[in-house]
């Protein structure tokens, strides 16, 4: 399921806008890998994005139901000196 809303009000020197949206509330079915953290062995080659070691497994674990929601919104004031 998915709902957007958008409304837009103007008064004056006033532009209101405003928004919000709901994503979500289904089962999603992934493969997820599984995937061993990197080790740098140092604060310098953390920084330089310089791993010492890596280490992963390409065996995927199978399907995993995964549940995510998203909500969202804003609410926007433009203010102008003049109507033009």
């Amino acid at each position: 399921m998915q709902a957007y809303d958008d409304a837009f009000l103007t008064r004056g020197l006033h532009s209101l806008n405003s928004a919000s949206a709901l994503s979500g509330c289904g089962s999603i079915k992934r493969r997820l890998p599984i995937l061993a953290p990197l080790n740098f062995g140092s604060l310098q080659n953390f920084l330089t994005n310089t791993p010492t070691q890596f280490a992963s497994s390409l065996k995927v674990p199978g399907e995993r139901g995964v549940r995510e929601s998203l909500v969202a919104l804003y609410v926007q004031d433009d203010w102008r000196w003049r109507p033009t």
